[in-house]
């Protein structure tokens, strides 16, 4: 797990291209890689390319990823946290199925999120 914040840290400077990243592992087995690091004020966001989601091609859907947000909340996130001593109110995941710049729009591009709020180091939740 080490290895993987290296990863986190190393990502969370530029936009990487996602050829470059390393493949994160996930419960759902689709491939996963670490687009950026986003720390805004009291948010941390992680952002993901996540081919498999894409709507041509693609053969997941948001019911067949959604344990894979809570798994990178709990690994990857709350490693982040403690490695850094940093505290935030909500932490994000999201996927794309390919990258984008963040706050980018494109209509063909399909993206998922969920955010969580860090309670007693622990990630819940939190429903829109």
């Amino acid at each position: 797990m080490r290895r993987a914040l290296h990863i986190l840290l190393a990502c969370a400077l530029p936009v990487l291209p996602a050829a470059a990243a390393t493949p994160v592992a996930v419960p759902s087995g689709q491939v996963l890689y670490l687009q950026e690091i986003l720390w805004q004020e009291d948010t941390l966001r992680l952002r993901f390319v996540a081919p498999g989601i894409a709507r041509e091609g693609g053969t997941l859907g948001f019911e067949d990823v959604q344990q894979d947000f809570q798994a990178l909340c709990e690994t990857m996130g709350l490693q982040l946290l403690r490695e850094t001593g940093r505290t935030v109110d909500q932490l994000v995941v999201s996927m794309a199925d390919r990258p984008l710049a963040f706050g980018e729009t494109a209509p063909d591009t399909r993206q998922f999120f969920e955010a969580f709020r860090i309670e007693n180091g622990a990630c819940v939740l939190e429903v829109f």
